[in-house]
């Protein structure tokens, strides 16, 4: 039975109270990639609510009574890979250190979120949250003269694109869960509207890839072993587009692809990946255990950018060893969901990771860099995990 709090005039749920704290926290961390850049806003509320979480979630009687083996394992692998990140050659010390202690708030907001965010009440609530961004944007791009490609309240095309694409899981399950499927569609359609007016490509790949993947859930979900073999192979696949990437750069035929590309989306097929790409490989193989979790990009390349790939950036910092951990502790939330497949909003939550996974291929958000759409990611892992190990 829900808990509640009640007097003459005043009635709300405590799932409301949380729906609104985790409304508030993403919205501190979207100001973080605004215009504004609220500096550090971002990461102290993330902590601030990743503490909250997990230590509500430890006091309650259902972390108490019931801790399901799919949390302990995959905690138990997030703690590995903190362990890994603490060692190594340090560039960057102070880096380094946000970095470890990044890895451990992520660890604290899984836990935390799988127990609390999974309720269907608090799922409505962040998809009410996401409608509001959609009405902020769509109002911005038509102020702007109806520009492309579009930012709108963000820094950048591809923070847009990367937050309404995962926002999507939430207004897609809250259209499961609601009556008025009339409302949810047409947020919908905006929504996509804006993500394709953002110009970001790899938010478009993650809304394919999702899209696909919820389609033909019901077949390779029907056997244990296909379920496995198909994550397996998306997650192999999206570590190997490093290379067929850079590959692709070298082709005689580039040209007439670049030409086609730029033509038919205004951008360019390549936007310096295949040069710095190369050379981030270059140095793993000199030293594959790792360079120490303050290693990134610039240590090897005159540049400020990140990796934008969370499996080079893995391996650069803490080995090959640490990016074999990273891809089990995804397989075993993976296999976490297969008891509670049929359900609805395990099905989207396992079709977003699926997205999540390729579009890691081409950003660093899930560990460090951009945790803005990496919590987001993380929320719907733990509303996944949470719907398939504690619901009944």
């Amino acid at each position: 039975m829900e808990t509640k709090i009640t007097s003459p005039r005043f009635y709300i749920s405590y799932n409301r109270i949380w729906g609104i704290l985790a409304s508030v926290f993403i919205i501190l961390n979207w100001l973080d990639k605004t215009n504004i850049s609220v500096q550090y806003l971002g990461d102290f509320s993330l902590g601030l609510f990743a503490v909250t979480l997990a230590g509500y979630s430890i006091l309650s009687r259902r972390l108490r009574f019931q801790v399901p083996v799919a949390i302990v394992i995959i905690v138990s692998l997030i703690g590995i890979m903190i362990i890994i990140y603490s060692f190594g050659e340090v560039f960057n010390q102070i880096k380094g250190i946000k970095n470890v202690l990044g890895l451990i708030i992520i660890a604290l907001y899984f836990v935390g979120a799988a127990y609390v965010l999974s309720n269907k009440e608090i799922i409505t609530i962040l998809a009410t949250l996401w409608v509001c961004l959609a009405v902020s944007n769509l109002t911005l791009w038509i102020v702007n003269g109806f520009e492309y490609p579009f930012s709108g309240i963000f820094s950048h095309k591809n923070t847009l694109g990367s937050v309404v694409a995962f926002g999507m899981f939430f207004i897609l399950s809250s259209r499961a869960i609601s009556r008025s499927k009339w409302w949810w569609n047409l947020w919908i359609v905006i929504n996509l509207m804006i993500l394709l007016v953002s110009g970001s490509r790899n938010s478009w790949l993650v809304i394919v890839i999702s899209i696909i993947a919820y389609y033909f859930w019901p077949i390779f979900s029907a056997k244990r072993w296909l379920f496995s073999l198909v994550f397996i192979m998306i997650l192999i696949g999206s570590i190997g587009l490093v290379f067929f990437y850079v590959e692709l750069s070298e082709l005689h035929q580039f040209t007439q692809l670049q030409a086609y590309v730029l033509k038919y989306t205004g951008q360019n097929l390549f936007t310096g990946r295949q040069v710095f790409w190369p050379i981030l490989v270059s140095a793993i193989q000199r030293q594959p255990w790792g360079y120490g979790p303050g290693a990134s990009l610039e240590h090897f390349y005159d540049t400020t950018f990140s990796s934008h790939n969370l499996y080079l950036q893995v391996m650069l910092q803490a080995g090959i060893v640490s990016l074999v951990v990273l891809g089990v502790t995804l397989w075993s939330i993976w296999l976490s969901l297969y008891n509670k497949r049929k359900d609805t909003i395990v099905r989207l939550a396992g079709s977003f990771l699926l997205g999540a996974l390729v579009h890691e291929a081409f950003e660093v958000s899930l560990t460090q860099n951009n945790l803005t759409v990496g919590i987001i990611i993380w929320s719907i892992i733990a509303i996944g995990v949470g719907r398939a190990s504690l619901t009944r």
